[in-house]
């Protein structure tokens, strides 16, 4: 098993991606764009079920991890921001893992609850990751 992964692996850094990589590259980003559209329709359950272990870090929050942890997150997120809403950019695959980079963007409503370092700069946030 590990010597079929490092052959794989050897086409791949070569330019040769097997149909094999290039399936687990197009299943991965279709788990991220569920993950990104699920926040968009503001569907916390739907959006937790796209993790394989639920996790955030969030540099001004911490870090949520667990089921409960990321619920949690989510929902006060989106009540401070309901007008929440993703744009995804350009997608970067590895071999274990896949990378969007994104800009969020949303106003404010309730500067007591989420981002509260963020409130002195008005209302509409914006925050490219």
């Amino acid at each position: 098993m590990i010597r079929a992964w490092h052959s794989l692996r050897r086409w791949y850094l070569f330019g040769m991606a097997t149909p094999t990589l290039l399936n687990l590259r197009q299943a991965g980003e279709a788990v991220v764009r569920r993950h990104i559209e699920a926040e968009e329709r503001h569907d916390v359950e739907a959006t937790v079920a796209t993790f394989h272990k639920p996790r955030y870090e969030v540099a001004p929050l911490g870090v949520s991890d667990g089921a409960a942890e990321v619920r949690d997150l989510l929902s006060t997120m989106l009540t401070g921001f309901p007008d929440w809403h993703i744009e995804p950019g350009a997608f970067r695959y590895g071999d274990d893992f896949v990378f969007v980079e994104v800009q969020m963007t949303g106003t404010h409503q309730d500067p007591g609850q989420v981002g509260r370092d963020r409130a002195q700069n008005g209302p509409q946030s914006c925050v490219r990751l």
